[in-house]
């Protein structure tokens, strides 16, 4: 998730895969926790997930770090360490979706690198792509239930300048591997961004190059953006999405919220984080989109490292891709907390105070 300044003005069990999927309108959270970190850092950040009422949680698993150096080789202490991140969100009895993000070097197929860094294109070549989640999907397959390939790919910078067709060539790949392993295992679109024109366009060119019959769920991140609105996008998707005979596949929101900051002119506060909440998850995604059948919140926590010597506790107050948590960066609640708790996912009731 990268947001620009403009979208953040409010005016929005261990078992198989093939467990039951979360009832009603399943509340989830997104955590850049990578699996890094010590053994009691991740049980934390686990502990911190389950106080939320969550019933899933989303996680980023970079192929960059399993296998840096090549298809044959498997890095064993991060291998471990995903090994132990999920192996605790499974006991906490949540469902897991995992990301396949961020392409090693030697796997790219593209020489585009992404502004700002020298991480080459994302692009990998398929038949790698799949060997990498085929034996992915083979090692989590009793844990992780659904599976995303990269996020956000209708982004230029993120995917080959938001080409549609190289996606769709390393979705299926992946998609195939995937299926090879579990049939019942969910494939799920990559989140589609909050560019709400330009994503609705990416996805009928999805549909162009093969779409239709490769996914399970529609992903969509549904971000407060004073100039759009939120239903009309999220049908323009689903026209999109009937007209190509899929009227029976849900939509799960994979990322949404809203920062609490302290940057001039865009300044959030915590009362505003809930009133987001309130009118756009609970009135909008909740009450008044019935495809929808999970939303996630981006995210659990907080950052509270700095970027470099010179950044300042007030630089993380300021940031508005530091701020969107559920808890604090010291491991307080934030007000929004109380109001997850409290979360009824089967109710679609508008709240009076949501009108």
């Amino acid at each position: 998730m990268k947001l620009s300044a403009a979208c953040i003005i409010i005016a929005s069990c261990i078992g198989s895969a093939a467990a039951a999927q979360p009832k009603g309108v399943a509340l989830g959270m997104h955590t850049v926790e990578y699996g890094g970190g010590s053994e009691k850092a991740r049980a934390a950040t686990v502990a911190k997930i389950v106080k939320t009422g969550a019933a899933f949680v989303r996680i980023n698993i970079l192929w960059r770090n399993i296998q840096p150096t090549g298809a044959d080789h498997y890095a064993s202490n991060f291998v471990a360490v995903y090994d132990d991140y999920i192996d605790k969100l499974a006991r906490a009895k949540l469902d897991i979706i995992a990301i396949s993000t961020i392409t090693p070097k030697w796997a790219s197929s593209g020489t585009i690198l992404r502004k700002g860094n020298d991480v080459p294109s994302n692009v990998p070549a398929p038949a790698a792509f799949a060997q990498w989640m085929s034996w992915l999907a083979a090692r989590y397959k009793d844990k992780v239930s659904a599976f995303q390939f990269y996020n956000e790919v209708d982004i230029p910078n993120n995917w080959d300048n938001g080409g549609a067709e190289s996606y769709m060539a390393v979705h299926i790949a992946g998609y195939n591997a995937v299926k090879a392993v579990g049939p019942d295992l969910l494939v799920v679109t990559p989140g589609i961004s909050w560019e709400y024109g330009r994503s609705a366009a990416f996805v009928k060119s999805m549909y162009a190059f093969g779409l239709h019959g490769n996914y399970d769920v529609m992903a969509l991140h549904l971000y407060p953006i004073p100039s759009h609105d939120l239903i009309a996008y999220v049908k323009a998707v689903t026209d999109i999405m009937d007209a190509n005979d899929d009227t029976s596949i849900p939509l799960w929101v994979t990322e949404t919220g809203l920062p609490t900051m302290t940057k001039p002119t865009y300044a959030q506060t915590e009362e505003q984080q809930v009133e987001f909440w309130d009118k756009r998850v609970l009135r909008d995604m909740r009450g008044l989109m019935p495809r929808i059948r999970r939303i996630t919140w981006y995210e659990l926590e907080d950052h509270g490292l700095p970027v470099s010597a010179s950044w300042t506790a007030a630089d993380n107050k300021a940031e508005p891709e530091f701020n969107f948590g559920v808890y604090r960066s010291d491991g307080s609640g934030k007000l929004i907390l109380q109001r997850m708790q409290n979360y009824d996912p089967t109710d679609r009731t508008i709240a009076p105070a949501a009108r």
